[in-house]
C-alpha cells in the first residue's frame, strides 16, 4: 500500500519538501492520474519514505536530548507534518528504497512495528512518538545509533583515516585545533551509505590519525537549511572561548517559472565542541550580499578565520555572471553581522566551471588561494573532472588584493577533492581532504556499513615556488619495528 488517497497535491508537497521539485514521469506502472500528469510507483514510494527518512533526520537532535539548542517538542513536531498523516508505506520499502534505512528502523523499532510484515502510516509514527516519555526516545534511539556504530569492528575501518562512525562522508569539515584537540566535521548522512540531506559528523583526536567519534554537531533542522540540508563550511574561536561553525544552510524555494532550485547562504552555529546552537540571526549572508550578478544558486562553502586585530573573515566560492567561479571575501567583527569586501579571484572560465571548498592562508611568505575547481579540461597538469588546484601569490591586507603569481594542482590522483587546512599549534599548516571523487561513489561494496574517508593528513611548505606536502609528523609515533632486506 503505498498511498491511502491518490491525492496528487499531496505528492507533490512530497517532493517539494524533500528540495527535488515536483517530478512527473509518464511511463509504465503509474498510480495516479491527474489530467495528462502521471506518477511512477517508484517515485512515489521514494518520495514518501523520503518523507520518513525527513521525520528521523529532523528530529535527530531531540533524540540525542538536544532538544535545549533547537527549541524543538514532540508536540511540534507531530503538529508539523500532520498534514501527512493520511500517508502510509511499506516499512520494508521504505526500509529498502535507500533514502532511510537508519531512520525507518530505528522509528519502526520505537513505535513496535514488524519492519518485514506490517504497513506504517505517518501518522501512526507521529501518534506513538508524541505519546512516549521523551526519555523512552532518546534512549531507544542512542540505542540503534550506537548499535550500527558498534557493528563496525576496527578490522572493517582504514588505521590511519577517518571514516564515519556509520553512513555516508564526503567534505571534511571545520577542521581545527579547539580546546586541546583537532576537530573534524564532515559531510554527513547517517541513515545510509549514499548522500541525502546533509548532517555535520563530529569526531576528535589528539594525533591527527586517531578519533573519537562525537554526537553529530548540525543537522537539517532549521528553517534556513531544512531541504538539502547543512553544506559544507568551517571553524574558528570566538573571544568567549566559543567555536563558531560557519556553514552553508540550503533550502529548496520555487522559481516564478515554477521549477523548484536549491538556494544557498550561509549560517552560523556557535557551541563548546560538543553541542551546538543555530542563532535567530540566520542566514548571515544572502544573494544581497554578493555583486550583482553572481548566483544565489550557487554560492557556498565557507573558510573563516580571525585577523590578527579579532575580526572575522571568510572565504566563499560563487558563481559570477560569465557562469564560471569565483572566491569572495567577506569580513565580520563580532562573526554575527557580516559584508561583502571583494572578490579575490575569478575563474574567467579559466580554470573549470564553478568552484568548491575555498580556503585562504600564508604559508613560508607567500599567500595561498586554494579551492576545486569542477569541470576542469585536461591540459598540463591538471586532469579531467574535479580537481584541487592552488594559486600561489601575495596578499595586500590594507587593500584586499590578491595577486596571483603560479598555479598548480595539488594531487595527481582522482580520489582527492574538497580540501581545507588548519594551524596546528606548533605553526604548521595542515591540510585534510576528502579521499574520493563524486564520479565514483556508487562503487562500494554490497552491504557496506560506512562510505567515505579522509586522507592521513598532511604538512604544507613551499618550495621553490610550489607547494610541498609531506605526511604529518605524528605518524613517526607510530612505525613499527623497521624490517628490511639486504
Amino acid at each position: 500500500q503505498l498511498v491511502s488517497h491518490g491525492d496528487i497535491e499531496l505528492f507533490q508537497a512530497t517532493w517539494v519538501e524533500q528540495g527535488r521539485g515536483f517530478q512527473v514521469n509518464v511511463r509504465r506502472g503509474v498510480i495516479a492520474r491527474h489530467g495528462n500528469e502521471c506518477f511512477h510507483a517508484e517515485d512515489a514510494k521514494k518520495a514518501i519514505a523520503g518523507l520518513v527518512r525527513k521525520i528521523a533526520c529532523a528530529n535527530d537532535r531531540i533524540l540525542r536530548g538536544q532538544t535545549s539548542c533547537y527549541e524543538l517538542s514532540a508536540a511540534a513536531f507531530v503538529r508539523k507534518f500532520e498534514r501527512y498523516g493520511h500517508l502510509s508505506v511499506s516499512a520494508r520499502d521504505a526500509y529498502a528504497c535507500g533514502a532511510c534505512k537508519f531512520g525507518v528502523q530505528s522509528w519502526c523499532a520505537f513505535v513496535g512495528i514488524d519492519l518485514n510484515l506490517q504497513t506504517v502510516s505517518l501518522a501512526q509514527l507521529l501518534a506513538g512518538f508524541e505519546k512516549q516519555p521523551l526519555v523512552e526516545v532518546r534512549r531507544t534511539v542512542l540505542h540503534v545509533v550506537a548499535e550500527h556504530g558498534a557493528a563496525i569492528s576496527p578490522a572493517e575501518r582504514p588505521a590511519y583515516h577517518m571514516t564515519p562512525y556509520v553512513g555516508w562522508l564526503n567534505d571534511p569539515n571545520g577542521f581545527s585545533y579547539y580546546k586541546g584537540q583537532y576537530h573534524q566535521f564532515y559531510q554527513y548522512n547517517p541513515y545510509d551509505v549514499r548522500w541525502a540531506p546533509m548532517h555535520w559528523g563530529h569526531a576528535v583526536s589528539t594525533d591527527l590519525l586517531h578519533w573519537e567519534y562525537l554526537p553529530c554537531a548540525l543537522a537539517p533542522d532549521s528553517p534556513v537549511d531544512n531541504g538539502p540540508g547543512c553544506f559544507s563550511g568551517s571553524a574558528t574561536e570566538m573571544d568567549d572561548g566559543k567555536q563558531l561553525l560557519m556553514y552553508t544552510s540550503v533550502i529548496a524555494e520555487k522559481q516564478p517559472n515554477g521549477e523548484m532550485r536549491d538556494i544557498q547562504t550561509q549560517s552560523i552555529a556557535i557551541g563548546d565542541g560538543l553541542n551546538y546552537e543555530k542563532p535567530a540571526c540566520n542566514p548571515v549572508l544572502t544573494q544581497k550580499d554578493l555583486p550583482e550578478g553572481f548566483s544565489k544558486f550557487d554560492f557556498r562553502d565557507p573558510k573563516i578565520w580571525r585577523e590578527a586585530d579579532g575580526t572575522y573573515s571568510a572565504v566563499t566560492v560563487c558563481l559570477a555572471e560569465d557562469g564560471s567561479g569565483a572566491a569572495a571575501l567577506f569580513q565580520s567583527k563580532d562573526g554575527f553581522d557580516w559584508h561583502f569586501v571583494t572578490v579575490l579571484e575569478r575563474c574567467n572560465n579559466q580554470y573549470g566551471k564553478m568552484w568548491e571548498c575555498p580556503d585562504f592562508f600564508p604559508l613560508d611568505g607567500k599567500q595561498v588561494l586554494m579551492l576545486g575547481p569542477m569541470e576542469m579540461l585536461p591540459k598540463g597538469e591538471f586532469h579531467n573532472g574535479h580537481n584541487v588546484i592552488a594559486f600561489i601569490g601575495s596578499y595586500d591586507e590594507a587593500t584586499h588584493t590578491f595577486t596571483k603569481e603560479n598555479v598548480q594542482l595539488m594531487d595527481g590522483g582522482i580520489d582527492f577533492y574538497a580540501t581545507q587546512t588548519t594551524l596546528a599549534p606548533d605553526g604548521r599548516r595542515i591540510m585534510t581532504a576528502w579521499l574520493q571523487t563524486w564520479s565514483d561513489t556508487e562503487d562500494k561494496p554490497q552491504g557496506c556499513k560506512w562510505f567515505g574517508q579522509t586522507i592521513c593528513p598532511r604538512e604544507l611548505h613551499i618550495k621553490d615556488g610550489r607547494i610541498i606536502q609531506t605526511p604529518v609528523r605524528e605518524l613517526d609515533a607510530v612505525h613499527g619495528k623497521r624490517t628490511f632486506h639486504e
